[in-house]
């Protein structure tokens, strides 16, 4: 089973995905009440990633950190074996901490819209 994220190919699932699907709220407020909610529409869909990279420091960066860092602000296509995910997205962010020597913890976040422009 594969997991990719445009042309880079995860060694393993994400240990966490989370996804939102947030509305636009604008507000009117009126003295004494509650404000009026306006809901024009739909924000873009989030979806976060996050997981670990496990092994040589220079192999994770070759493979996997410099290529993620290169796609910020692209559209990428998203396969997982489940297909829930599956689709062009946006990639927004891409950060990592390093935990040891050994071990890198990342997270990409994702956003999709009913279409894409990228400048």
């Amino acid at each position: 089973m594969s997991y990719s994220i445009g042309a880079v190919t995860l060694p393993s699932a994400p240990s966490r995905a989370s996804k939102r699907n947030p509305v636009k709220v604008e507000t009117f407020e009126i003295d004494s009440d509650l404000p009026v909610l306006i809901v024009p529409g739909m924000s873009a869909v989030e979806l976060t990633l996050e997981g670990s990279f496990v092994g040589d420091k220079s192999t994770i960066e070759t493979n996997y950190l410099s290529p993620l860092e290169a796609l910020k602000g692209t559209e990428v296509t998203v396969a997982f074996p489940d297909s829930r995910y599956d689709g062009n997205w946006i990639l927004a962010d891409f950060s990592y901490v390093e935990l040891n020597a050994k071990q890198i913890s990342y997270k990409i976040k994702l956003l999709k819209g009913s279409s894409h422009i990228v400048l």
